[in-house]
Order: structure tokens, then sequence, then C-alpha cells
């Protein structure tokens, strides 16, 4: 299970000043630290193991000012599907599976309460995840020896919203 990357504060990419140095490093820090993970572990998990890699809802409903990291997630949930295809026809049969979180109650987001309130009162549970919701996502993606290549999203709604 790989989940580094947080938001590196990017902003606008339309905004003055934006360079391609600064998308760069929110990807490094989301797409390609979860990418090394893989790669370097690549040969070692067991026929039939399973990998699992975290996106974000961001990466089909991007905020405003958000575009990097939305940008970040969507790679990832691509490379979710390559992976899966590489790493299952590769004779191993490895799963390769993405969960996308919408906003987890979580250390992250200590003192955002204005943020997390707005963020479960925009999406039709009403609520923000618990960390515990996304390992239960986690574990199934583990456990289930016939999906790969999918990304579930476990974020109260928010993709389908109106």
């Amino acid at each position: 299970v790989t989940t580094p990357g947080d938001d590196t504060g990017v902003g606008s990419l339309a905004a003055p000043g934006v360079t391609c140095d600064a998308v760069r490093q929110q990807l490094d820090r989301k797409l390609f630290a979860q990418l090394a993970a893989v790669f370097a572990a690549g040969d070692k998990i067991r026929a039939g193991g399973a990998i699992v890699m975290v996106s974000g809802v961001l990466s089909r409903r991007p905020g405003a000012g958000m575009g990097g990291l939305a940008m970040a997630n969507a790679a990832i949930e691509t490379a979710v599907k390559v992976l899966a295809n590489d790493f299952g026809y590769d004779g191993k049969r490895v799963r390769v599976n993405c969960l996308s979180p919408g906003l987890t109650d979580t250390p992250v987001h200590d003192g955002a309460d204005q943020l997390k309130k707005d963020c479960a009162a925009a999406v039709p549970l009403q609520r923000i995840g618990t960390a515990e919701e996304m390992a239960h996502t986690i574990v199934f993606l583990l456990g289930n020896e016939f999906v790969t290549g999918v990304t579930i999203d476990v974020d109260g709604g928010f993709i389908n919203m109106p």
C-alpha cells in the first residue's frame, strides 16, 4: 500500500509565476513517490499478490487552485490501469488497484475545522470519511483476488454530487 504525498501549494495553474518545476514537485511527492515504491517492490511481490495505490477525488473533480494535486491523482489512477495489465500479464498475476478517498478525518487535517465542516456539508452523506473506512477499502482491495485495475471512490458521494 502506497500513500505518500500532499498538496505542495501549487495553487491555480493559471496564476502568474507558476512553473513546471512547481507542478513537477507535486508529481514527485504524490505520483513518483508511489511509483518508486512499486518499482522497488516489483520483483519481490509474491505471485498473486497485490499493490494498492492512493489517489484522491480531485482526480475527477478538481477544485479551484488544486490543479497540481488533481493532475497527480489522475496520473496515479491511469498508472494503476497500466500497472494492472503489466503485472497481471507478467505471469505472477499481481493485482494493482487504487483507493480514491475524499476528505478524511486524520491528523493531516487537524486544525482545519472549517474545511472539514464545509466539506461535510457539501457531500450527500453530510460527513467526512474516517481512516477506518479507508482501511476497510484497502483490506478489500488487498484481499479480493479477482479485482485489478480499478479505482474505488470512498468519498461520501463527492464524485456523484450534482
